[in-house]
């Protein structure tokens, strides 16, 4: 997987989707695997439990999707990392390349 950037905004929603992806750049089939992912800051304290859904095994998507309730809800502003730890079928443990997450607030309050 790339090193990727994902974006929060407060209060807006999030869907981003992912592609696993092996050493060569081919998309890795997902089916039968499960995914987990956390954010964290510089100290490796918790700043988000993310909660990824296999969307497309096949073609190795990931989704993260959070509500406007949810991204309003974040109390860090700033830049993190995440990973995507995956789990095959059979109990191994595969982890992606660091993804950074940037969240922020929005910059226009009101739209006309």
């Amino acid at each position: 997987m790339a090193c990727e950037t994902i974006y929060i905004t407060r209060g807006d929603t999030l869907s981003y989707t992912l592609t696993a992806k092996d050493a060569e750049g081919t998309a890795v089939d997902l089916t039968g695997y499960s995914v987990e992912m956390e954010c964290r800051d510089g100290d490796g304290d918790l700043v988000i439990t993310f909660a990824p859904e296999i969307t497309d095994e096949a073609a190795g998507e990931v989704t993260l999707a959070m509500t406007p309730t949810e991204t309003a809800a974040l109390t860090r502003i700033g830049r993190f990392r995440t990973d995507a730890l995956f789990t095959t079928p059979s109990g191994v443990k595969l982890r992606s390349k660091p993804i950074h997450v940037l969240i922020s607030d929005g910059i226009t309050d009101r739209v006309s």
